[in-house]
């Protein structure tokens, strides 16, 4: 066994034991070490059995809850009963999905989802766990700027993530989300100063994970995301914010100039040009397909990855790739296409109403005259509204409905906008 595997095998049991003594957050920080570190994806976890890493550790920490004595009300809040209406109607699907099989094991996976949202909302208790929720994140997401500096990948940084961040674009959504969570810890007051250091080469590595994935449309999320909270800074750190920004501008020029340079050296500039010129009209051919797609069952959906199994007769030939082993397709690369396709309006609707609800509060949390550590929640939660608007926004040029960021944000803005004592609007 490798010494890097016998350090992961300590940290991860180590975390464990402190859930069941102390407090269930050190579960979910287990939880996210196997989510980032993957074992069964790394050299060093070829040598560990397979324990389920992920699914261990979720269970030890609602193990802890119970044992803590903590509130365990996995419907009380409306995200998450309308999660569980649409994992409700994703089972009822299975009756006329196109892909039976692709669908029943999303179904599998959206009774995950709806799971780890009872974790987060059961494991996270005040802002002190938030905060280094977001801090372990961070880390998690350097991890992939990491390898990505210490392999050699021959292009963009694909295949450093795990299930469901697996890819280039995915995972660079995550990454970014993360990054822009992690930013307002920042604008946080009476911090020490190597806490603020900390953060601060924590998002370093995280912007450096983004740039080596280069995903245009991720790049396009953080900067729409970037004005919004420009425009909505939180009453009292406007000041902050704006240095911080300037000081981001200043940092990302730095860091972007070399690997441009680089990347579009030379030929590499015609050849790049051609490949991202034909990504952008595939996008267009794909996204008028589903709406024809979603036009043939617009109100019961076509089921999970409709796009993928219906291509063949909606969008040419040209466009469409090989899979080893498969009749040639093309998947979805719009997350709301991806919802009108998969599910009609009706799941689509139950999804959109939920960010809707964690989004629309935001201009009011703004404006909260707070102070102390109300505002330091405050600001923490206008991190995560903003990290979902950049999910989001970064969604509409590539799908992330496998992916279980959003899930993250389904659970914790209406957990802590309540201990914010600030009500969405009500179903």
């Amino acid at each position: 066994m490798s010494l890097t595997a016998v350090i992961f095998v300590a940290l991860y049991f180590g975390l464990l034991v402190a859930a069941l003594v102390k407090r269930p957050f050190f579960g979910l920080c287990a939880y996210l070490m196997a989510f980032y570190l993957h074992p069964p994806a790394r050299w060093w976890g070829q040598s560990l059995p397979d324990l389920r890493w992920s699914l261990t550790a979720a269970l030890v920490t609602l193990l802890a809850v119970v044992i803590k004595g903590g509130r365990f009300q996995p419907f009380r809040f409306a995200e998450t009963r309308l999660y569980a209406a649409f994992f409700a109607y994703v089972i009822l699907q299975s009756l006329w999905a196109v892909d039976v099989a692709e669908h029943i094991e999303f179904v599998g996976m959206a009774f995950n989802f709806l799971m780890l949202m009872f974790l987060m909302q059961s494991a996270l208790r005040d802002q002190k766990d938030l905060a280094g929720f977001f801090l372990v994140t961070m880390a998690g997401c350097s991890y992939f700027a990491y390898l990505g500096l210490t392999h050699s990948w021959g292009g963009r940084l694909d295949g450093v993530g795990g299930p469901s961040i697996a890819s280039a674009n995915q995972m660079s959504q995550h990454v970014a989300v993360v990054l822009v969570c992690g930013c307002y810890l920042l604008l946080l007051k009476g911090r020490r100063w190597w806490e603020y250091l900390v953060v601060l080469l924590l998002a370093v590595a995280c912007l450096k994970a983004v740039l080596m994935a280069g995903s245009r449309g991720v790049f396009l999320a953080i900067l729409v995301t970037a004005l919004v909270a420009l425009l909505l800074p939180a009453q009292g750190s406007s000041r902050r914010l704006y240095t911080l920004a300037t000081l981001a501008v200043a940092g990302g020029l730095m860091v972007l100039g070399p690997s441009v340079m680089q990347r579009f050296e030379g030929v590499q500039l015609t050849q790049l040009k051609e490949a991202e010129d034909q990504s952008a009209r595939s996008r267009v051919v794909i996204i008028a397909a589903q709406w024809a797609m979603f036009k043939t069952a617009p109100l019961l959906g076509q089921g999970h990855k409709g796009t993928l199994a219906l291509s063949p007769s909606y969008i040419p030939p040209d466009y469409l790739t090989q899979v080893e082993g498969k009749r040639a397709g093309r998947a979805s690369h719009n997350y709301l296409m991806s919802l009108l396709v998969d599910h009609g309006l009706i799941g689509a609707s139950l999804i959109l109403l939920i960010i809707y609800r964690c989004l629309v509060p935001l201009r009011r949390v703004s404006r909260m005259p707070l102070e102390g550590e109300a505002d330091d929640l405050r600001l923490m939660v206008m991190g995560l509204m903003l990290g979902l608007t950049c999910l989001m926004v970064a969604g509409m040029a590539s799908d992330h409905k496998n992916s279980e960021t959003s899930i993250w944000f389904f659970a914790l803005i209406p957990l802590f906008l309540e201990k914010l004592k600030v009500k969405t609007h009500a179903v």
